[in-house]
């Protein structure tokens, strides 16, 4: 086979593409086609095999391609193993947690040998402890306690208990951890915990905040001033009293009171009533009566709470509702309302009552809810050229949010503000140069594992070489064009989405 050899890379420098033009220039052999590489600077990743089968077997005009860079590959992020159960109680010395730091991955290398870096695997935040230290990469408690871990916090809380009432002459009791009181919370008192509390008793009118869950052995005597706030309340009976949940809010009965969760309000004990006030749940209030016949009503009231994730709403009785209750479900109001064994649903003819456990909504009123605005990735671009940073600026707004910046100063300044997804540097700027710059970002606190390519017009090897040693994303020369920049910024989050 005659002809001539052209070797063509593409954008990425990823690829060596060979093809063989029809002449009679010269035979064509596998070292003919190696020297044809290696003029173009092409010295790792070659297929031996096609060097030797395409001088038999290439067709005159077609692409081969006969190298391929290695891509980069990203090291696993770093995580915590928790190795105890939220809410445990564990004794000091106990290893609580492992830290696994991220991997390194491994460098790639584009066909002409050029080191990539991989994108940096990232490192969980510092936990927040309290009672609890860290030695190396294990974390042990330092009290015995109650384990709370939630987000990043890791702390072992104390169990406190008092034996006798609380009263306002003992002032604020500010708990962090579990309280139980062995007796009552009286009028005026003032009582918080960052976990449970748990009362044997009862409490008046007090001021009362959990963490998490409280529990009210013999009920509440607000006397029109009691406020209790915690995920999940418990509570033999509610009298006159101000109670606010993220969760539940399970009672005896309930008398007076004007009362909010996020979830679900129930009054199932033996008398199971809600007898005047104002309801108000996320999802669903349920009881075995609702007002009396003296004319006393309710409001109950349902409520959407995250317009995002809608859920179906109602109300329940298992007994009778009494006239005179009012039933609110978002907007749509009703008076005077009265039932036995029902279910009440919100539909496009109001709230109307079924059989309990026999609604079925119909397909027509189910409505999506509302799609959530996924944030824009932020790319930040660095060149001091006004005109070259205006059209990097208008190639990527339309996809991504975009900050462009032209002094390494204003760099530094906005990293203290927000943290990019990914950084596009220019090499010769005035103050300090785009190496000298990434590495002073790299230093900053909570900037090391930004993403960053060179995008400049030097191609001076030493340069390139020193800007490389820094393991960035990429090298890449200007100019580029919107479609040639825009591919560089989509394949980058594409390849890293997590």
């Amino acid at each position: 086979m005659r002809g001539n050899v052209v070797v063509e890379i593409n954008k990425n420098s990823m690829e060596a593409v060979v093809t063989i033009n029809s002449n009679n220039s010269m035979e064509i052999t596998g070292e003919v086609i190696r020297a044809a590489l290696e003029k173009e600077g092409v010295t790792t990743g070659i297929d031996e095999a096609a060097l030797k089968s395409l001088p038999k077997n290439a067709q005159y005009g077609m692409g081969y391609t006969v190298a391929k860079g290695k891509k980069p590959i990203k090291g696993e992020s770093g995580y915590y193993e928790f190795l105890v159960s939220d809410h445990s109680q564990v004794t000091k010395g106990r290893l609580l947690a492992k830290y696994h730091p991220a991997g390194r991955g491994s460098l790639g290398c584009t066909v002409f040998g050029t080191v990539i870096a991989p994108s940096p695997a990232v490192e969980e935040p510092e936990l927040s402890l309290l009672n609890v230290e860290r030695r190396d990469n294990g974390f042990y408690a330092t009290e015995d306690g109650i384990l709370s871990q939630r987000g990043y916090y890791l702390e072992v809380l104390r169990q406190v208990e008092i034996n006798r009432d609380i009263t306002s002459m003992r002032g604020l009791v500010d708990i962090g951890g579990d309280l139980h009181v062995h007796g009552d919370i009286r009028d005026g008192a003032k009582v918080q915990a960052t976990g449970n509390i748990v009362v044997d008793g009862v409490i008046e009118g007090a001021f009362v905040s959990a963490g998490k869950e409280m529990i009210v052995k013999q009920g509440v005597h607000g006397k029109g001033s009691a406020v209790l706030k915690a995920e999940k309340i418990t509570a033999a009976f509610l009298e006159e009293a101000s109670a606010s949940a993220e969760e539940l809010i399970h009672v005896g009965h309930m008398f007076n009171s004007d009362v909010f969760c996020k979830d679900t309000i129930l009054a199932d004990g033996n008398k199971g009533l809600i007898v005047g006030g104002t309801v108000t749940a996320g999802r669903c209030i349920e009881a075995n009566t609702i007002g009396n016949a003296f004319g006393v009503g309710s409001s109950l009231i349902l409520k959407t709470v995250d317009p995002f994730q809608p859920v179906e709403k109602c109300v329940i009785v298992h007994g009778e509702m009494y006239p005179s209750t009012y039933l609110q479900f978002d907007d749509t109001k009703a008076e005077n309302v009265s039932a036995e064994q029902k279910e009440f649903h919100c539909t496009s003819a109001g709230i109307l009552p079924y059989e309990i456990g026999k609604f079925i909504k119909p397909i027509s009123e189910v409505v999506a809810p509302p799609k959530k605005e996924v944030p824009k990735p932020l790319v930040m671009i660095v060149d001091d050229d006004p005109v070259v940073l205006k059209k990097e600026y208008s190639d990527l707004s339309e996809k991504y949010s975009v900050a462009a910046l032209a002094k390494p100063t204003d760099v530094l300044m906005f990293l203290n503000k927000k943290i990019p997804d990914l950084m596009l540097l220019d090499y010769m700027m005035p103050e300090m140069n785009g190496s000298e710059l990434l590495s002073r970002i790299r230093k900053k606190e909570g900037c090391k594992a930004i993403p960053a390519f060179f995008l400049t017009g030097v191609s001076d090897k030493a340069v390139v070489a020193q800007c490389l040693s820094m393991y960035p994303q990429g090298y890449l020369l200007k100019p580029m064009s919107k479609e040639e920049l825009l591919k560089v910024v989509d394949d980058f989050f594409r390849e890293n989405a997590k």
